[in-house]
């Protein structure tokens, strides 16, 4: 430090000169304390943020860490998954071979039986038309029959009035045949008796 104090009277330094000396440099130094103070205040709070931050740091690399065992689980768990899924993917293409060739054998078994479909449609129609051809005979037949069985009812009904008629007149004609063989049956015990009486006479004659 330069010395800047002046020689007093009597030798040595001015007191008053010291004291403001004194009073600088323990002002001087104050406001230095005062300046480190601040500095020293701002460090530690700077430290305690970076504390913080280490802690936030500690905190965010477990944190990764264990994001990146938990992406190294699901690397695993995703690569397993995808094995399997290329083996169902294999899977499935087969399973699409055997459907397509299962398609393919339907499809020809389809245009064969709509061959037989197109045979069966047509024969169907010819069926029909038989049968319509039938009916109409049918028909034919049934009013031929009905006239026929028409006429021989009204044959019948001529026939069975003609037979009534002669019924009748038998009828009468039996009827004074009974009448006469009732008179006939009335007179037999009297002719029974005549004959037992005849009989009894020709008895005594022998």
């Amino acid at each position: 430090m330069e010395n800047s104090f002046k020689g007093s009277v009597f030798g040595g330094f001015n007191r008053n000169d010291v004291i403001r000396y004194i009073e600088k440099t323990a002002l001087e130094t104050k406001q230095r304390i005062d300046e480190l103070e601040k500095e020293n205040d701002g460090l530690c709070h700077e430290n305690a943020d970076l504390r913080k931050e280490v802690v936030s740091a500690a905190g965010a690399r477990d944190r990764l860490s264990d994001s990146y065992y938990s992406m190294i689980a699901e690397q695993k768990a995703a690569k397993e998954s995808l094995d399997q899924a290329q083996q169902e993917l294999t899977s499935l293409r087969e399973q699409i071979s055997a459907l397509t060739d299962e398609r393919t054998s339907l499809l020809d078994r389809i245009a064969l039986l709509q061959q037989q479909v197109d045979e069966y449609n047509t024969v169907k129609a010819h069926i029909s038309d038989i049968e319509l051809s039938a009916r109409q005979r049918a028909d034919a037949l049934e009013e031929s029959t009905r006239l026929q069985l028409s006429e021989m009812i009204d044959r019948c009904r001529k026939q069975c009035e003609l037979v009534i008629s002669t019924l009748g007149t038998t009828c009468a004609n039996v009827s004074g045949e009974l009448r006469k063989l009732d008179v006939s049956v009335t007179q037999l015990p009297a002719a029974f008796n005549t004959l037992r009486t005849d009989l009894e006479e020709l008895e005594k004659l022998k």
